[in-house]
């Protein structure tokens, strides 16, 4: 390991950070910090903005921070995955033009799992120039397949930036009162995307068919139309709670108050949601579905995977998942839950910053680590 005496340490990191707060955000500023712990690292936070406008200044401030690297800096940054790709494409072009080490960071699928125009010639074409970091192996697989290459990359799971609860976390956690009526929940930002149809779906067709079932509602929601269907539904379904955005203590006592977390996502970006993570180590069951990294987040029974993405299928692997609280619940312990993914995420990450702390180093490249 080289000795930070030793070591030219020049790290530049170009990413969004909070606010707003989301999972993306959350990520962002914590390899931030950890950069920094590297060395010295100039992080520019790039706040996207829907404005052509406000596009247009973060173009120019990206350019400037890719036009302003030296020879050998580490250029470190997350792709766009919706918006933004042709901003991700400038920056890394640049940085290969002013000679540094490109290091990309991905937290979405959607453009691995298939082609995407803007990427593929840059991924293709600077191949040998990029270290990637993956938060799973299907993220490896999807960009094999998909692009036709072999990758250089690390794999880091998203485990290490969940918050652990401040309350003390036991066995007991995941057994439910069977004496009260099963209470879902779903924490996010709510939208259709982000599976708020499909959960009050879910409560809609438990109550058509004599489904003892209540749900709670935690996060914002942003559009007008999905603010008056929740209303509407709160009439309807009188066993629907909205809590409205939580965090701190209040995200706690909305994990307290479920016993099973339902998470119907269709969001095409989903890669490996933080949210999953931080339901498991509270001791609540998730049922979900196959979207992006999800089916390798954990296993059962802390994690169900639904066969399809209708209401009838949640409604399935709820009633079954609920069935496995009341049965297996007091053998498994949420403390292990993640053991092994967090065990597996730290040796990854002081891999990873081995790594880069050579390849900035003036030691010849046949000394350094090579990525998988």
């Amino acid at each position: 390991m080289v000795s930070s005496a030793d070591r030219v340490r020049e790290i530049v990191a170009v990413c969004s950070l909070p606010p707003p707060v989301n999972g993306q955000t959350i990520a962002n500023a914590f390899y931030s910090n950890w950069l920094q712990s590297l060395g010295s690292a100039t992080v520019i936070d790039l706040v996207p903005g829907m404005k052509i406008s406000r596009r247009l200044i973060e173009i120019v401030r990206a350019a400037l921070a890719a036009l302003s690297l030296r020879p050998g800096t580490i250029f470190y940054t997350v792709p766009h995955a919706s918006r933004g790709k042709l901003i991700t494409r400038l920056l890394v072009e640049i940085a290969f033009i002013r000679g540094a080490h490109v290091v990309l960071h991905h937290h979405g699928f959607n453009y691995l799992a298939k082609p995407c125009h803007v990427y593929r010639s840059l991924f293709v074409r600077h191949n040998h120039g990029i270290y990637h970091i993956f938060l799973a192996s299907e993220m490896a697989e999807a960009f094999r397949r998909t692009y036709g290459v072999e990758p250089s990359y690390f794999i880091v799971n998203n485990s290490l930036l969940v918050e652990r609860s401040s309350e003390q976390v036991g066995q007991e956690s995941a057994n439910r009162d069977k004496e009260r009526i099963p209470v879902i929940g779903l924490l996010s930002n709510l939208n259709r995307e982000k599976g708020l149809h499909t959960f009050l779906d879910v409560l809609c067709l438990a109550k058509e068919r004599n489904v003892a079932l209540r749900g709670v509602l935690a996060g914002p929601i942003a559009s007008a139309d999905d603010r008056q269907l929740v209303a509407r539904m709160r009439n309807d379904i009188h066993d629907l709670e909205y809590l409205g955005p939580v965090y701190g203590a209040a995200k706690e006592a909305f994990f307290r108050s479920i016993d099973l977390f339902v998470f119907p996502t269709t969001y095409p970006v989903e890669a490996q949601p933080l949210v999953v993570y931080e339901a498991i180590l509270r001791g609540r069951y998730v049922v979900s579905n196959n979207m992006g990294c999800i089916p390798s987040m954990a296993h059962q029974p802390w994690l169900r995977t639904t066969h399809g993405p209708r209401a009838e299928d949640y409604l399935s692997a709820t009633q079954s998942a609920l069935m496995d609280i009341d049965n297996r619940a007091a053998s498994a312990n949420p403390e292990d839950a993640l053991a092994e993914k967090i065990e597996e995420a730290q040796a990854s990450l002081n891999f990873l910053g081995e790594f880069l702390s050579m390849l900035i180093s003036p030691k010849s490249a046949s000394d350094r680590l090579i990525p998988r």
